[in-house]
């Protein structure tokens, strides 16, 4: 895949994804300090949910969050 198709998909342009080879979208969260608790909470009530939504609406896609919690 070219820089520029890499560039336009972090921009949140999906007309020029490539053929994907697995229906899951897999997103890893990290958190090994206590001052970001507020930001994971958060992303997990109310944005992994949409997400979770949008990809499995518009796209047939799986979406699953992997947490490692040190």
């Amino acid at each position: 895949m070219d820089d520029r198709t890499v560039d336009l998909i972090f921009t949140g342009s999906l007309k020029l994804l490539p053929p994907v080879s697995s229906k899951i979208v897999r997103i890893f969260t990290s958190s090994t300090f206590t001052d970001t608790t507020m930001e994971r909470n958060t992303l997990m009530a109310k944005c992994y949910p949409r997400i979770k939504d949008y990809c499995r609406e518009k796209h047939g896609l799986e979406f699953q969050v992997c947490y490692f919690l040190n």
